[in-house]
């Protein structure tokens, strides 16, 4: 019994490198694991082996923890499956979405894209990318109309990573009114303040008047 146990253990090993599902012919068995026709007798009379008809079958393979041909090849397919998924997210977190590049194209300072890009994705899981990119180009023009130098402006990435969505702007132009000589200062001064706080409300053509266009 001994060696009958060794043996058993030997087609165990055999059938689990071979992905056999625990079928060993009897070549196999004889002249591969060295068992003799009684040590392979006992191991079917004990019930650890199966007769077939090419050699015997080992029972209760898989409690033994061996996995089956398909098994294996199932998990293979997981496996491969789930590496292609993490290639694809990979090559998508790599490409630049349309919206991120419209936000750079809003964004008053085009440096270290790559960085905005990372900033931009943990971003827009904190508020709406209308919101990013209406704020973008409200910081614009307010870079413009202050005409900061662009060693000022911040980079896209520390905008973004600081919330720069939630600043507001002064988007609103420098006035520059027609007076009237005889006006006093006082009188030129209120109307500027009140002109100040009506111009979100003011259409393009009273705008265009009151900066001194031809309207």
């Amino acid at each position: 019994m001994p060696r009958a146990a060794l043996i058993y253990v030997m087609a165990l090993s055999w059938c689990s490198c071979n992905l056999t599902d625990g079928d060993i012919d009897t070549d196999q068995l004889t002249y591969t694991l060295g068992a003799s026709e009684q040590e392979i007798e006992t191991l079917i009379d004990i019930g650890l082996f199966q007769q077939t008809i090419t050699g015997v079958r080992i029972n209760e393979y898989q409690s033994n923890g061996n996995h089956t041909r398909k098994e294996l090849a199932d998990r293979t397919a997981r496996n491969t499956a789930s590496k292609r998924r993490s290639r694809a997210r990979q090559e998508s977190d790599d490409k630049y979405s349309a919206d991120f590049e419209t936000f750079w194209k809003a964004y008053p300072r085009h440096v270290d894209k790559r960085p905005a890009w990372k900033a931009w994705k943990n971003a827009i899981q904190d508020t709406s990318t209308d919101t990013i990119i209406n704020s973008a180009r409200a910081y614009a023009r307010q870079v413009e109309i202050e005409g900061t130098e662009p060693k000022y402006v911040k980079y896209a990435a520390t905008w973004l990573n600081a919330a720069g969505w939630e600043n507001e702007y002064d988007i609103r132009p420098t006035l520059t009114l027609r007076t009237n000589p005889t006006m006093t200062s006082r009188n030129e001064s209120n109307r500027m303040a009140n002109l100040n706080r009506a111009w979100q409300y003011m259409s393009d053509e009273e705008r265009q008047r009151a900066m001194g266009g031809t309207g």
